[in-house]
């Protein structure tokens, strides 16, 4: 009985033992396969960032570019500083924002200057005074983005808000959303106007 209690007990040693090193084991994999998926989610919120920068930097050289590639100086009611502000929405816009303004000019053709739509489409510049564009902004999401910015305008800062959008891999504007420090989707302007003018 002695005997047999003896070799009970050392078989439930060498299985506790058996069962510890084993459990252990297990501690030390899962572990090991937490620390590996912490650190692939630290390298891909690193190349998150990273790339989040990159898009960032995309549309602070677009809007730049906006600004380098105008040579628009002010004129009241000049025709060539206003076809200059049309080629440059032409030239950065979205394919629908570039449509609405096409639909827009249509019906202006057809009309007396005092009932235009707009009088000089200066949305993206205003007349600002060679003060040129400060304290840019950006807030992308996946392939829409919002970039404020700040323009001189008579010694004045005002503030200026553009609806983006990526089309053939390029950042496009798609719709001002403040101008000159004034809140208002100039693509729902037109579009109501289209509506009201078929």
């Amino acid at each position: 009985m002695i005997a047999f209690a003896a070799v009970s007990v050392c078989v439930m040693v060498a299985c506790g033992s058996k069962d510890g090193s084993k459990e252990k084991a297990d501690a030390e994999q899962v572990a090991e396969e937490t620390s590996e998926v912490t650190e692939e989610a630290s390298e891909n919120e690193e190349k998150g960032e990273e790339a989040d920068a990159r898009v960032e930097d995309e549309i602070v050289a677009m809007i730049n570019d906006i600004f380098d590639d105008s040579d628009i100086e002010y004129t009241t009611n000049d025709q060539g500083y206003m076809e200059a502000n049309i080629d440059l929405i032409m030239d950065f816009g979205s394919i629908r924002l570039c449509n609405l303004v096409e639909q827009v000019r249509m019906i202006d053709a057809n009309k007396d200057e005092t009932e235009h739509f707009i009088a000089d489409w200066n949305w993206m510049l205003n007349c600002f005074d060679q003060g040129g564009v400060e304290d840019i902004e950006v807030d992308v999401d996946g392939d829409t983005a919002k970039a404020k910015y700040w323009v001189s305008n008579s010694g004045m800062r005002e503030l200026y808000e553009l609806a983006l959008v990526k089309e053939d891999g390029q950042w496009r504007v798609d719709d001002v959303l403040t101008m000159g420090g004034q809140k208002g989707s100039k693509a729902e302007e037109m579009t109501k106007y289209i509506e009201e003018n078929q």
